[in-house]
């Protein structure tokens, strides 16, 4: 009876991890449309209201890059 528990137990770990990552895997194709959707969507709002992807900090020098 010990000896099937101690060779269940491996299995059972590696199926556990198996499963766990192959979900994960999938959910994440799933999703990644609506997660583009969504950053797109909030990139525009940002975009909107007159922030831009780059900022505009002064460089090392102290001057600033204008674009």
């Amino acid at each position: 009876m010990e000896c099937q528990l101690v060779l269940k137990f491996p299995y059972g770990v590696l199926s556990f991890v198996v499963m766990v990552t192959l979900v994960s895997i999938s959910l994440s194709f799933v999703l990644a449309p609506l997660f583009y959707l969504v950053a797109n969507w909030l990139f525009a709002g940002w975009s909107a209201m007159g922030h831009n992807a780059i900022c505009h900090h002064p460089s090392i020098g102290g001057e600033g890059r204008s674009h």
